[in-house]
Parts: C-alpha cells; structure tokens; sequence
C-alpha cells in the first residue's frame, strides 16, 4: 500500500467517524430515557460542536496509547523513560480539549470541585491528569500486548517489561491522586467498598477489557485475513458479560442517597433519579453501551493501527492465512 493510499484511507476514517458520530449523537439525543448525565454534555456547545470536539478528545485519548505502545514495541530505553512525560502531554491536550466542550459541572462531578485552595485551575488539572493518565497507561498496554500477538518476529515479552515497571510505578499513584484524596464522594459512593484497591483493580479490568475489543476489531480492519469479523465478533460477545461483571464486582451495589436505595450501575444507566431500572433492562442497556464503546474505540483507533500496520506487522499464522495486509503492499 503507498503512502498516498495510507494517507487517503486515514482521512476517509476521520471523515466516516466524525459523520457517524454526528448522527449517532443525534440519534441517541432522540431516544427517550437517555441518562440525563449523558444530555447535558451537550448543553454549552450545541450538538455539533461538541461532537467534534469530543471526537478530537477521543483521537487524543484512544488513538495515541497506540503510538505509545508501538514506541515501547521499539525497544529504546529512552522512549520507555520518555513515555511518562508523553503521557503527561496527552493529558494536557486532552484537559485542553475537554474543558472547551462539556460543562464545568460535567467535570466537577468527576474529579470534585477545588478545595485546595490553589490558584487557577491547576488542582483540577492535576487531578485530571492522574484519572487520564492512569487509563491511558492501562490503554497502552491492552494495545502493547496486542501489538506483540500481532508480530511473528517478536517475542512476547518485548516492551512489556518497561510498560510494567511504569504501571507499578504510576497506578498507585493515580489511584492514591483519584480515589483516596478525591475532592468528591460521587466516585468513591460508586466504587465498592468506598473505593479500594480492589475497586479500582476491577473498574481498570473493565476498561482493559473494552479497550482490547475495540482494538481488535481495529487490527482487523487493517489486516487482510479471512477471519476479519470472526475473531473480533467472537471476543465482542464473551467480553460482554465479563466486562459486565468487573464492572459489578467494582461498583457499589447500595448507594443510600435521594432517599432512595439503588446500585452505581442503575445511578449511571437509568433516565433520571425517579426512574431506576430493573437487572435485566440494565443488562440490556449496558450491553448496548459496550457494544457502542468498541464500536467507537475500533473507528478512533482504525488510523493508528493503519499507520503502525503500514510499518511492518507480519502477522501469525494463528491469526491468518495470509502475510499480506492489502492487495498491493510492496513486497
């Protein structure tokens, strides 16, 4: 594939996904009895404008731990070292973004309002960058370990070890910045247990999980193999309810509050305070929604794997029959 057609199937995956995004917003917009935490994203900026901008937060969130894990796949100890600060500047750039599009409220209820006391911003951003930051070491690594699978020539273990030092290192901390000094209860209410480390351990399974669908699907797409759609529908549907279930296992299953008593999963997935939803709608719904993020991360990630693909994955015979990507990759 030359480099004019790579550049071209990027921009028309930017394109696809920003007008998926779009409609899709619009649609979901349209639904009765969409969570109203989900509608008020919208309210400062408008339907479009947002899209946009949450779709650049996206590419800057998902898109660029698959850089990140193809950096460590180098196997330069400067990169390794570096990836710390470049995950800082994602952060930054992602903060940037996020706090031009959604409302002040929206981030307060996540990261809590400032008490502090320091000047600006700057305790929000911190604590920003420790949420942020330590998703993104966990994204990294899903797309690092799925990066060496993908390699014939590789051994299994490469970059993995640097990326594990950093994460030993780092999600504590995150966690310690996030959870256990949180400026609000409205994340550690939801966690079970008051936000311990078994909480946090089961909510990052949850989102490793989802990460790993969605750049699955991703690397099939890119890859020319007969086993496009099996491997990633197949590993879609199991992840559904293993996901469901590390999100329960982290999750509070009581939350006394209203004046009522319900579970993180029905405070987040039903309508509105007055309408909690039973088990099995809030299965259906979740369901729905994961379906949904893997879908999103697949299309956010699709011109990064592209590019990392286009520099020279040989794929396993385990995966497919074919070592080619495209029809007219050089040889």
């Amino acid at each position: 594939m030359t480099n004019t057609k790579v550049r071209k199937r990027i921009i028309h995956s930017i394109i696809l996904t920003l007008f998926l995004a779009i409609i899709g917003a619009w649609l979901i917009l349209s639904v009765p009895g969409i969570p109203y935490n989900f509608r008020e994203l919208f309210d400062d900026n408008g339907l479009f404008l947002t899209t946009l901008l949450l779709c650049a937060f996206l590419y800057c969130a998902l898109g660029l731990t698959v850089l990140f894990a193809a950096l460590l796949q180098l196997k330069s100890r400067f990169l390794s070292m570096a990836l710390p600060a470049l995950i800082i500047i994602q952060c930054l750039a992602g903060w940037a973004l996020l706090r031009n599009t959604v409302p002040i409220e929206s981030i307060h209820d996540i990261l809590g309002s400032p008490i502090l006391d320091w000047p600006w911003e700057w305790e929000l951003i911190g604590r920003f960058v420790a949420l942020f930051g330590g998703s993104a070491i966990l994204l990294t690594g899903v797309n690092l370990t799925l990066l060496n699978l993908l390699r014939s020539n590789t051994n299994l273990t490469t970059g993995l070890l640097h990326w594990s030092l950093i994460a030993t290192a780092l999600l504590p901390l995150a966690h310690w910045i996030v959870v256990q000094q949180a400026a609000t209860d409205n994340l550690t209410e939801l966690m079970a247990r008051n936000g311990d480390w078994l909480s946090s351990l089961f909510l990052g399974l949850w989102l490793c999980i989802i990460a790993a669908a969605g750049a699955l699907l991703s690397t099939h797409l890119n890859l020319k193999t007969g086993q496009r759609v099996i491997i990633p529908t197949l590993f879609l549907i199991l992840s559904i309810p293993i996901a469901y279930l590390s999100l329960w296992l982290g999750t509070e299953h009581e939350v006394h509050k209203y004046g009522q008593t319900f579970s993180a999963l029905q405070f987040l997935l039903s309508p509105d305070r007055s309408n909690m939803i039973g088990s099995a709608e809030l299965f259906i719904r979740y369901a729905i929604l994961h379906g949904a993020g893997v879908f999103t991360i697949a299309f956010i990630q699709f011109p990064f794997w592209l590019t990392v693909i286009r520099k020279g994955i040989n794929t396993p015979q385990s995966l497919t029959d074919r070592h080619s990507l495209s029809n007219d990759r050089p040889a």
